[in-house]
């Protein structure tokens, strides 16, 4: 398949071989659509036989956040529209649907937090929270580039997936909030949007339908930041969190974009493919 292995797996026998595990996963998956199932749970398998055995709740997220941030390096090198991609969005699904290790169960308190960090893929997020801090137009850490455009919308449009896959699991959604306020709420330049609307165009066209029908109350406070649900960009003077108007403004800024001169022309053809899923959502 072509994917890059960091050193900093590559390097750790044990998360090489969680490495090796699901690219085979994803390969096979996408070549053996019927035996998708059957391949999940041999993936699964495999995994739980490299983590801790009989792990404490501490070892638990810790093998989580490793094996999801394998996973992640994966899949932003993945083409959104394949068949690999998706496989990877089912392997998710499955093991945020799979029992707690026993050891853990039996740790779970009376509020059962264990299990809710586990439905509510707190791992999982936390494993994403440090891609997002290599976001193009991000600043760049020291020693860490930012992530290539492309990279960045097919790692968008995974988690666009896992949304409209389960769209109850939290902290999801205003990923896609977010990249609708980088890319069209703020005054951009063509440059810039090269490198953000792609990951826009994704969260319509994988997660529109739930992104639309969001009703979730994020509060309003009286000083805002940029990266919280209650953001909003400089150019959408509107109601906060997602509603109907703010909806249509987005499809009015893909229209518009679709128009600019200033940007290529695979980047029309994207904002254009937004204005298209905005209307079947």
């Amino acid at each position: 398949m072509g994917i890059d292995e960091p050193e900093w797996i590559g390097g750790d026998p044990r998360y090489h071989i969680v490495f090796e595990t699901l690219v085979e996963f994803i390969a096979s998956a996408s070549e053996n659509a019927t035996k998708r199932d059957e391949l999940v749970n041999e993936a699964i398998a495999t995994l739980l036989s490299v983590g801790t055995q009989d792990p404490s709740m501490d070892e638990y997220k810790l093998d989580s956040l490793a094996l999801f941030g394998i996973l992640l390096t994966i899949v932003k090198q993945i083409d959104a529209t394949t068949a690999g991609h998706d496989a990877a969005v089912k392997l998710v699904m499955a093991i945020r649907n799979a029992p707690l290790p026993s050891s853990v169960a039996q740790t779970t308190d009376r509020y059962d937090r264990n299990r809710e960090v586990h439905l509510q893929m707190t791992t999982f997020i936390g494993a994403l929270s440090s891609f997002e801090l290599d976001a193009p137009l991000h600043p760049c850490l020291e020693d860490r580039p930012s992530t290539i455009p492309s990279e960045w919308a097919s790692l968008n449009a995974f988690i666009a997936k896992v949304h409209a896959a389960e769209p109850d699991i939290l902290k999801l959604d205003y990923r896609g909030l977010f990249a609708m306020i980088e890319a069209l709420e703020e005054p951009r330049t063509g440059s810039e949007l090269e490198d953000v609307l792609p990951a826009a165009t994704a969260w319509i066209i994988y997660a529109g339908s739930a992104l639309k029908i969001n009703d979730f109350p994020y509060a309003c406070y009286p000083t805002e930041s940029k990266q919280m649900p209650w953001s909003r960009g400089e150019m959408w003077t509107g109601q906060h969190a997602f509603n109907p108007e703010r909806w249509e403004f987005w499809m009015l800024r893909f229209r518009q974009i679709a128009e600019r001169e200033d940007v290529s022309n695979a980047v029309r053809k994207t904002a254009l493919e937004a204005v298209q899923a905005g209307s079947r959502a």
